[in-house]
């Protein structure tokens, strides 16, 4: 049985493809509008025990599902995001972001703080119910607020992707 199911929530369902070559497992493009009916199309459309949100503008590297499954078994985590470094911005703000968002990293979300879905591995029945209103941006921290209320451990944690 497929452990992790991958959608990406793009404009391009091209971008899927290559996001599917590096990873070397299928991903799923979901186009629907706004952001949060994307997010929830690929929840109700999930048939496996985990489902990874990824961005059409995140590079990952090959081994970045088994990583973030590890984090996720390491820290007893029902979802990791994954805090990839930055680039685009020109050297010294790609590094300076990145050391800066990946500060004290692993670290347990708590409730009232947003949670980000660029990277996000979640067990699928933990994000079963959630009823967002359409929202075209924070769309993620209502989910993360939905799972925390659930009682739910949320963990961010480095990944071996580059976000652009």
């Amino acid at each position: 049985m497929k452990l992790v199911t991958v959608y990406t929530v793009t404009l391009d369902p091209s971008k899927a493809e290559k996001l599917s070559e590096k990873l070397k497992i299928p991903v799923e493009a979901v186009t629907s509008k706004p952001i949060s009916r994307a997010r929830l199309e690929a929840i109700e459309k999930c048939r496996t025990p985990l489902i990874l949100f990824i961005d059409d503008d995140v590079e990952p590297e090959e081994n970045l599902i088994e990583v973030m499954l590890r984090y996720m078994e390491e820290h007893g985590a029902d979802v990791v995001e994954g805090v990839c470094r930055v680039r685009g911005l020109g050297m010294f703000f790609n590094e300076a972001l990145t050391r800066h968002l990946r500060a004290n990293l692993p670290r347990k979300l708590k409730k009232g703080e947003r949670g980000y879905t660029i990277v996000t591995l979640a067990k699928t029945e933990l994000l079963r119910g959630w009823n967002p209103p359409d929202l075209v941006s924070y769309e993620d921290y209502h989910l993360s607020q939905y799972v925390l209320s659930r009682g739910g451990k949320w963990v961010k944690v480095p990944v071996p992707a580059v976000h652009y």
